[in-house]
């Protein structure tokens, strides 16, 4: 059982082909993706992020962005971060 956030995002995505959608201003979807294609695009952010020079409990993420997609995306990617941040240390990539 998931214990935490980045947990929970991977369970869903290896068990479920649900996908979520995002709305324009009209309330049609306008965009869908897969947990999978979340899980992996968030962790992907969260690397950048780090790669960038961000750490763990020390920086703050401000974002406004026109799209909904985005912020969800961001969101995990910072989940992940802790995570993330203590592999690239222990690695030796800071």
């Amino acid at each position: 059982m998931a214990t935490t956030l980045p947990e929970l995002l991977r369970a869903r995505a290896q068990e479920s082909s649900a996908e979520i959608g995002f709305l324009d201003l009209q309330g049609n979807i306008e965009k869908k993706i897969s947990y999978a294609d979340l899980y992996e695009e968030a962790k992907a952010t969260s690397e950048r992020l780090i790669a960038a020079g961000l750490s763990a409990g020390k920086d703050v993420v401000l974002s406004c962005f026109n799209e909904h997609e985005n912020h969800i995306v961001l969101f995990w990617a910072c989940c992940f971060g802790e995570n993330f941040y203590r592999q690239y240390k222990s690695q030796s990539c800071l």
